[in-house]
């Protein structure tokens, strides 16, 4: 019974880290193309209530932006105006419900992408959506999240997020530093490593 139950225990962990390892194998930098990213800022105060900043939002999404062309040179871009204009319940259907359904579903299967994000020119799509607070609130933090779409499956196939508490969206240099950390983690610069 004991030798079985080994069994089984063993063959449970190599099940887990074939899976572990098909998750996190990098995508090419010359196979994707990186869209408009998301930025929802918005204001807290003492209590739960909070107010989107959509010009402070254009402003730090325009400099992450920037950024990542500058950190990655030579790669696709697309500009979605779109994006930039999402209402604030719509940005949250992109983000926080996509990356919650995406992480509830990552073996079953993989979830539609939403359809502004596809780009039918290349292999796949990188997408950032960042959102914090700023102002008196003990709830300061930076949420940055990473979606990786296959163009051709019209899939999200790789979702992950990374935070930094007590730090406002209002640090440009510390939003751009999560979300090339997270960036990183996904996409390579050396050809064949997927």
């Amino acid at each position: 019974m004991k030798l079985r139950l080994v069994t089984l225990l063993g063959l449970l962990f190599l099940i887990k880290n074939t899976f572990a390892q098909q998750e996190f194998k990098k995508i090419n930098l010359d196979s994707l193309v990186l869209v408009t990213p998301i930025v929802d800022a918005a204001k807290m105060g003492d209590g739960n209530s909070n107010t989107f900043n959509a010009e402070f939002s254009s402003k730090i999404s325009k400099y992450l932006f920037d950024n990542l062309r500058q950190k990655f040179p030579g790669s696709k871009y697309k500009n979605i105006p779109d994006l930039e204009t999402l209402p604030q319940r719509e940005y949250i259907d992109i983000t926080h419900n996509y990356l919650a359904w995406t992480k509830s579903k990552k073996i079953k299967g993989f979830v539609d992408a939403p359809p502004v994000l596809v780009q039918n020119d290349v292999e796949f799509t990188l997408h950032i959506a960042v959102s914090g607070y700023y102002g008196p609130s003990a709830y300061n933090g930076i949420y940055a999240n990473l979606f990786i779409i296959d163009n051709k499956l019209r899939k999200i196939i790789y979702c992950d997020r990374l935070s930094k508490a007590f730090t406002e969206i209002t640090d440009q240099q510390a939003v751009c530093k999560l979300v090339l950390k997270l960036v990183e983690k996904y996409v390579t610069f050396k050809p064949n490593q997927r």
